[in-house]
């Protein structure tokens, strides 16, 4: 790889797996269902974590180097929003 066609910063994992982000993102958005085998982060960790990176525009890059899954951001998101009393437009 040169110089001139390194992959963009928070892709690089992505790119050495040779999925490409359309496939990655359908096998996770196709399925209704959390895998069962999926640890989900608790709602008070992924609230202190909106509140610190509240004004970062590389919140996702965070997201990814904090958990280290796509998979277990996207369904303990999905997870938090589907609990009872909790007002998502704070």
């Amino acid at each position: 790889m040169t110089e001139g066609n390194l992959p963009e910063e928070g892709l690089e994992s992505v790119v050495d797996t040779g999925n490409d982000v359309e496939s990655v993102s359908s096998d996770i958005f196709e399925s209704q269902v959390p895998p069962t085998d999926l640890p989900l982060i608790p709602l008070e960790e992924l609230w202190e974590f909106v509140k610190e990176t509240q004004s970062r525009r590389d919140r996702a890059q965070l997201a990814l180097d904090r958990w280290s899954s796509f998979d277990r951001v996207y369904w303990s998101v999905h997870a938090a929003r589907q609990a009872p009393g909790l007002d998502v437009s704070e």
